[in-house]
């Protein structure tokens, strides 16, 4: 563990930076492409034989509620991870400009890292 005199440790502080431009960018981009994917889905017609019941175009009225919805609360997600992501980024900005330590840290954690990994 980290003295607590010397402020937020590398590690964590290259995690949040990690977390933020990488992450929950990636994790917006898929509810994205979610959100597309249903919407696209959403204006396919269901079309079949008028007598196999509920009319000849089906569930479109429930189906197209249910896309609304779906695409609604994948938009919101979304926004709210970007929120979080640009709250991330304000915050470790911050420690970055007011702990002198801080960009060493995280840049030897960096390194450290990559080291690990090959």
């Amino acid at each position: 563990m980290t003295d607590p005199r010397l402020g937020i440790d590398g590690v964590d502080l290259l995690e949040l930076d990690i977390i933020a431009k990488e992450r929950l960018p990636d994790a917006a981009a898929e509810l994205a492409s979610a959100r597309g994917t249903i919407a696209l889905f959403s204006q396919v017609s269901f079309r079949r034989s008028g007598g196999v019941g509920i009319g000849a175009d089906g569930p479109a009225a429930e189906w197209s509620a249910l896309a609304d919805l779906l695409v609604s609360a994948l938009t919101q997600g979304g926004t709210n991870i970007d929120d979080t992501s640009a709250a991330i980024r304000t915050f470790l900005d911050d420690i970055l400009a007011t702990d002198d330590g801080a960009r060493q840290r995280m840049d030897t954690a960096r390194t450290e890292m990559e080291g690990i990994g090959g």
